[in-house]
């Protein structure tokens, strides 16, 4: 949500991107829905369990001892679907920093983000499990600050400032 609101106001029509967005939220939660449902009626109980529901969902898959191991375009899919979310992270983050900053450009600033990500991303957590942990308990008390609250409060000082 904070990297959309970060990204349509520099397209060249802001107002034409309404409808691709809302287009692009529904695909995205139907093709969620249908992941979960998928995954609920092959795995069972399992699905609240394993690490990776839809991987184990899809390694199920033998179609007359043909078409197996389908997983591997599964893995491909995540893996680019990793690197356009980081890639998006990454350049909301060098921009956000440079007009914090009040900068002119962005670009001095990627080679020190990624280096302070690269550190970070090996540093924070000692074991998948600490990992776990943090995404199952502590996540979801800051997804509610970046989810609803600030989204909230932006909309509401636009619809202010449109009064005034």
């Amino acid at each position: 949500v904070i990297i959309f609101l970060m990204i349509i106001p520099a397209l060249n029509k802001p107002k034409a991107a309404k409808k691709p967005l809302w287009l692009g939220m529904i695909c995205g939660g139907t093709f969620m829905i249908i992941g979960a449902i998928r995954e609920i009626a092959s795995l069972g109980p399992l699905a609240g369990v394993v690490t990776s529901p839809s991987m184990e969902a899809v390694r199920l898959i033998s179609i007359a001892k043909i078409l197996t191991r389908v997983e591997v375009l599964i893995t491909m899919g995540q893996i680019v679907l990793m690197f356009i979310i980081v890639s998006l992270f990454y350049y909301a983050v060098a921009l956000s920093i440079a007009q914090l900053t009040k900068l002119r450009t962005y670009v001095p600033l990627v080679y020190p983000i990624g280096f302070v990500a690269v550190t970070l991303a090996f540093t924070s957590y000692e074991s998948r499990m600490e990992l776990s942990y943090y995404v199952i308990h502590i996540t979801p008390m800051y997804s509610l600050l970046f989810y609803l609250f600030i989204p909230l409060t932006t909309f509401i000082t636009a619809k202010l400032r449109k009064l005034k």
